[in-house]
């Protein structure tokens, strides 16, 4: 287990209730007035989690020649990120990311001005005072259209979720936040491998 905090960001890991996702990724600015005031946060963080049999995925090359009659090894496959879930608890808003494989993920989470898709320039639509980008690397999504999530009460902490399909082994998330000035905790788990961020207004 890890723990960093972020302006008021920090790193643990819980276990939370689960609700699936549904929708898609838009082509438009964040619309801050539909939550709250302009956002007040500027940091960022990183890490990493591995799990699994790690030693099946190699960081470098194999120094032993290859037979005559054989080609180079087969790659292992990468990590997979079969889920992205948000939920509640005691301590605020959650966004479980459920992995399955084995490897190492990075990860990054960063307050952004303007949200934006790894590799393009089109601009992300969702609501918010603040956007978290969350950035996971290392990692193939196991869903292939965008997921979209809004939340219609008035005291969440996350008023909308996007999640976007992995794009040259990086997943990216983004999660609008009610308040200019939130508390996000990073949480992750080796032994049941997740990430998980929760936020706090």
């Amino acid at each position: 287990m890890t723990t960093s905090r972020l302006g008021t960001f920090a790193t643990l890991t819980v276990v939370v209730p689960v609700v699936i996702l549904a929708a898609a990724c838009g082509a438009h600015t964040r619309d801050a007035d539909a939550a709250g005031p302009a956002c007040r946060q500027f940091e960022s963080l990183s890490g990493n989690v591995s799990f699994g049999d790690v030693a099946a995925q190699p960081t470098t090359p194999s120094l032993a020649p290859n037979q005559p009659e054989q080609g180079p090894p087969p790659t292992p496959p990468l990590p997979s990120l079969n889920s992205v879930n948000f939920g509640q608890t005691d301590t605020g808003d959650t966004v479980v990311f459920n992995l399955d494989g084995s490897g190492s993920v990075g990860w990054s989470a960063r307050f952004v001005q303007t949200p934006l898709r790894y590799g393009t320039d089109a601009p992300i639509q969702i609501s918010g005072s603040c956007v978290v980008q969350m950035d996971l690397t290392g990692v193939e999504s196991n869903h292939e259209l965008p997921l979209k999530q809004s939340t219609t009460r008035d005291t969440s902490a996350v008023v909308a979720l996007v999640s976007c399909p992995s794009r040259s082994a990086i997943a990216q998330t983004f999660i609008g936040t009610r308040s200019g000035s939130p508390t996000v905790t990073v949480e992750s788990s080796s032994e049941r491998p997740t990430i998980t961020v929760t936020v706090a207004s």
